[in-house]
């Protein structure tokens, strides 16, 4: 008989969903016979053979299904069945599922699978216990089929909790992450901050590094299932950390400069003892944050929290505090919009030097001058060799909009004597009209306003006795704009 006629013979409804099915023609047997029931792993990926036929090489099986797990079944070449449906390679196959020994009309369906499109069976169970099997070809003889199935489980990968021996690292410790028994073969990715691990795709994952996110995904290669992450563990440092400040709370260096004390502050969180040490022995009832130190030496603390111990050691120092440094503009500290300013600090042999605006420290502004370019209040802090340091005064810097006026060329104007020991004299260029005119000290405090009778003069001269001896600046203020110069008087 020639397959065309055979397939003419055809007495079967194709049913492809699992559904209550009852084969009216071609029907398979009744009760199912009676052999050994398998057990499915609920974690089979790839394609296993199904169990060896009963002594009647009949084309059943049962197996022991668990609720919920994913089954699938395929009669398929290309998934490891050798079918050769007595010499027609490939042909259709019928399955029929029952959860019941007796009754033929308790199916839990029909299926003719690995067809043209190589459809494969796919079933959750519903129950828990035994599925019957038995299968034919497509012209409904009982030849024997190679049954290949899976089994999957996506729940033991959905809700997964990470365990941690700790949520704090000690100093110098190890903490440890794990996660639950999962399916053989599951694939884990731990993360950090969100990002990838490198090799770090085992069970467990150790680190000692803290404040920073911790995860993991899993999934089930193999599978239609997707992967899952765990639980977000946030691992925090514990660690001890002496700080030294001065009795403002400001942070020094940990050295005492001219006898002054100066306070060491231990890291605090959640600690919940402390204990300090000076040269190695204890300090007693110093069970505190904080101590207040008068003494150069070496100086320990021991911080305990939720078993963890932490250590930190300082070596306080003594020294000189050095004299206060001294800020002189070079120039007026009000200008244009555009315009800077040069301060001139202390230049000192073996110091540091760092400048502040407004109370914050300006980044790589380190050497002993400055140009300033924008407003607000300037300060310079010196540093020693032993570690002392001396803040300066503070000089006021304005720039000013002045849109609209024309630039001066320093030119333009011309001061002499220079040094002078009791007038000095303003020469002006293209008629400049003069404003007002300002005498001021070299750190910007008005000293005097010199009155103009003649604001279109080409020289003005001004008497200065009252002025001491010393370094001062000139400001001369025209409609076009404002130039600054510098001068000294030199009384005998």
């Amino acid at each position: 008989m020639n397959s065309i006629l055979r397939r003419s013979l055809l007495c079967f409804v194709l049913v492809f969903s699992v559904t209550k099915t009852f084969a009216q023609t071609c029907s398979f047997s009744y009760p199912f016979n009676t052999i050994v029931e398998n057990e499915i792993s609920t974690y089979t990926p790839t394609w296993q053979h199904a169990p060896v036929l009963n002594e009647f090489n009949s084309p059943e099986y049962r197996f022991h299904v668990t609720a919920g797990t994913t089954y699938e079944w395929s009669l398929c070449t290309e998934d490891g069945a050798n079918n050769d449906n007595g010499g027609f390679m490939n042909e259709p196959f019928r399955l029929a599922f029952s959860d019941s020994v007796q009754d033929g009309y308790n199916d839990l369906s029909t299926h003719q699978i690995c067809i043209d499109n190589r459809e494969k069976l796919t079933w959750v169970a519903v129950f828990t216990g035994t599925v019957y099997i038995q299968s034919k070809d497509d012209f409904c003889l009982p030849y024997p089929s190679d049954l290949m199935y899976r089994a999957y489980n996506c729940n033991e990968i959905i809700n997964v909790a990470i365990t941690s021996s700790s949520n704090t690292v000690c100093q110098g410790a190890t903490v440890d992450f794990s996660l639950p028994t999962l399916p053989v073969g599951s694939a884990i990715q731990w993360l950090m901050n969100g990002v990838e691990i490198p090799f770090a795709t085992t069970n467990t994952y150790y680190t000692n590094q803290a404040n920073v996110l911790y995860s993991a995904t899993v999934s089930l290669p193999g599978t239609t299932c997707a992967a899952h992450n765990t639980n977000t563990i946030l691992l925090q440092d514990f660690s001890a950390d002496i700080r030294s400040t001065s009795s403002a709370g400001v942070s020094i260096n940990p050295v005492i400069c001219g006898g002054s004390p100066i306070i060491l502050d231990a890291y605090e969180g959640n600690a919940i003892s402390y204990e300090w040490k000076y040269n190695g022995i204890a300090i007693v009832n110093a069970n505190t944050s904080s101590y207040n130190v008068t003494q150069p030496g070496e100086y320990t603390v021991s911080i305990g929290f939720q078993g963890c111990t932490a250590n930190d050691t300082v070596q306080v120092t003594s020294g000189q505090t050095p004299s206060t440094p001294l800020i002189i503009p070079a120039g007026i500290p009000t200008f244009c919009q555009g315009g800077s300013v040069l301060l001139d600090g202390s230049s000192l042999t073996g110091y540091t030097y760092q400048w502040y605006l407004n109370g914050a420290s300006i980044p790589l502004a380190t050497y002993n001058t400055f140009y300033a370019d924008s407003s607000g209040e300037y300060a310079l802090t010196i540093v020693n060799g032993e570690g002392c340091q001396a803040s300066s005064n503070s000089i006021v810097v304005t720039v000013n909009d002045c849109a609209g006026f024309e630039s001066i060329h320093e030119n333009q104007i011309r001061i002499y004597p220079n040094p002078t020991e009791h007038i000095i004299s303003i020469e002006t260029a293209n008629q400049l009209q003069i404003k007002a005119i300002e005498i001021l000290d070299i750190q910007g405090k008005l000293m005097r306003v010199l009155a103009l009778e003649n604001t279109h003069s080409e020289v003005y001269t001004f008497p200065l006795n009252e002025l001491q001896n010393g370094l001062y600046l000139i400001k001369l203020s025209t409609l076009s704009g404002t130039v600054v110069k510098r001068f000294s008087i030199a009384h005998n």
